[in-house]
């Protein structure tokens, strides 16, 4: 796998257009995604306890994203996909702040908000050169050759058995390949007004990642999940981000 490189993504409300779409048709709406440990904020680098009797430093965490709606434009900042990265979030004020992408979408209301995990098939089929560099998809640590796939989510740290330093194990799960797409419908009914902005904010519990009811990854057993002969704690993964994922 290529050397991992830190992308941030903050987008500011933008605009898209497309035949047939006018500025009478089209609002914002503006996502703000908080890093959660159950009811607590998580903070990156810093050690919390878990239920296993070791604590846990989460070093980084990412994931691709899209709003996907028959309705919707789908587009940020005139991009497919959004790279939500919390792994800069080393302070309680910046990880309750969060990361914020913003979509516009095509005004009316709607029932559910659809939200992708991951990087659609069609664009899964691409590479890095494809895109222009101010799209999250042209990031060379993005794309794992191995699999020929975007690496659609990332959960690294480590874990401390006896908080001393020699007996920490670092972790690191990344998912990806058109078998781990996953679409999350969380329950939210929300109006897009034409050229107005709406927010909602959207919690990602790490600790139903790991410990969800589409299964449980203890850290200290599943140390990677770079390869396919891992493939099945990668889909534990995938499949925990339907409920990891909410509306605060």
């Amino acid at each position: 796998m290529k050397k991992i490189a830190y992308y941030f993504l903050l987008t500011l409300p933008m605009l898209a257009f497309r035949c047939g779409d006018s500025a009478e048709n089209v609002g914002t709406l503006t996502l703000h995604f908080v890093p959660k440990y159950g009811d607590n904020t998580l903070v990156m680098e810093e050690k919390i306890a878990t239920k296993y009797g070791y604590g846990i430093t989460f070093q980084r965490l990412a994931f691709f994203t899209k709003v996907q709606d028959g309705n919707a434009l789908e587009k940020t900042n005139g991009n497919e996909v959004a790279w939500v990265d919390f792994s800069n979030l080393t302070s309680k004020s910046a990880a309750d702040k969060g990361v914020t992408v913003a979509f516009d979408l095509n005004t009316g209301t709607y029932n559910n908000l659809n939200l992708t995990v991951g990087v659609p098939s069609s664009l899964n089929k691409k590479t890095p050169s494809d895109f222009k560099s101010t799209n999250p998809l042209s990031e060379e640590g993005q794309y794992w050759d191995s699999w020929n796939s975007y690496i659609f989510t990332k959960t690294e740290g480590k874990i401390d058995t006896s908080n001393i330093a020699s007996n920490a194990f670092n972790f690191s799960y990344h998912t990806g390949t058109d078998e781990m797409f996953r679409t999350v419908s969380l329950p939210k009914s929300f109006t897009i007004d034409n050229d107005k902005n709406t927010d909602i904010t959207i919690e990602l519990d790490v600790k139903e990642l790991l410990d969800g009811k589409s299964g449980v990854v203890n850290p200290l057993l599943d140390k990677n999940a770079h390869s396919l002969s891992n493939k099945v704690v990668a889909l534990k993964i995938s499949d925990n981000y339907k409920t990891a994922l909410r509306i605060k």
